[in-house]
């Protein structure tokens, strides 16, 4: 019976699919008739068969109306940039007709590539959808402050791009930065965050010297840099701690509140003037101390706020080693 058990077995998925001989199939129903583990077998194949069946049903819906949902954004963004064609158009037939050539015509162009930027390229990419908005809408721009200096005849191209990448940089490089899997970078999200603001911080401030060409900017903004770069390699360190979250943002926030407060002054002393700290007066609300007023405000939360961060984290770091 055993024997007869492991042969029937053996046949039992091409039972199951219809895909045995007659003979084979007679054998195999004469045998579960009077074999309940072969019967109970059959069934457990059939189960597995009708989920593998409803999985693959689910994957081509799934599929299918990923299909028709990205024809629907296709025909969206067709639809988009023929109503973009349209004063394109329009405007190089007057541009034309007005014996300009093609001079600001490039302007209306270069402005309409940026709104296809936010509104065609959403629809006609498939993945990394706000990584390809963001780049194609930052190029666009680029281009269009191109476009537009050329046709003025001015120069502030590059102290417009600098700035404007520093901008989006502080805006929307933590997002940027999360698309990065793999390498070295992958667990050190917020110092590639960090260095690439610096980085776009130090080209918008060396652009800004270079058109000024003043020596006192130099001066300032060397100083100014100095007490950022000073402040970043503080917090690169704090957020490289093997410590809980909580600890190390209390700390970072406590640190925060103390340069955030007192910068000016630093700065001012590192240009070789006499500095006294700012009185709080916060009863007093006058122009000349709303700038202290507005620091101590800023110094007391963070430093509670940092304190109160610091002192669970510290807790927490207890119980955790408790724990171990």
């Amino acid at each position: 019976m055993k024997m007869n058990c492991n042969v029937i077995r053996d046949i039992l998925p091409l039972y199951a699919d219809g895909a045995c001989s007659n003979e084979s199939k007679q054998l195999v129903e004469e045998h579960i008739d009077s074999c309940e583990e072969c019967r109970n077998q059959l069934l457990m194949i059939k189960d597995d068969e009708c989920v593998t069946s409803l999985a693959k049903q689910g994957d081509d819906v799934v599929l299918r109306h990923a299909k028709k949902e990205m024809r629907k954004s296709m025909t969206m963004a067709a639809v988009i940039s023929g109503i973009l064609m349209i004063p394109v158009l329009v405007c190089m037939i007057v541009n034309l007709a007005t014996g300009h050539g093609l001079s600001w015509f490039f302007i209306v162009l270069t402005s309409l590539l940026v709104v296809a930027s936010i509104t065609v390229v959403p629809l006609a990419v498939t993945t990394n959808k706000g990584l390809w908005t963001l780049g194609s809408f930052t190029l666009s721009l680029l281009i269009l402050f191109a476009t537009v200096c050329i046709y003025t005849r001015t120069s502030w191209f590059f102290i417009a791009s600098t700035a404007t990448l520093f901008g989006l940089s502080l805006c929307f490089m933590p997002f940027v930065s999360k698309a990065i899997k793999r390498g070295f970078w992958s667990n050190k999200r917020a110092l590639f965050t960090c260095i690439v603001d610096t980085a776009l911080l130090l080209v918008m401030l060396g652009t800004i010297g270079i058109c000024v060409g003043n020596a006192f900017y130099w001066k300032l903004t060397g100083a100014i840099l100095l007490v950022l770069l000073s402040y970043i390699a503080i917090m690169c360190v704090v957020l490289s701690m093997k410590k809980n979250k909580k600890f190390k943002f209390g700390l970072a926030a406590m640190i925060s509140g103390i340069v955030f407060a007192s910068a000016d002054n630093i700065v001012l002393m590192i240009l070789g003037y006499n500095t006294i700290w700012h009185v709080f007066r916060p009863f007093t609300w006058k122009l000349y101390t709303i700038e202290s007023n507005i620091n101590w405000i800023m110094l007391i939360v963070f430093e509670i706020v940092g304190f109160i961060l610091f002192i669970v984290g510290i807790k927490k770091g207890n119980v955790e080693k408790n724990e171990e």
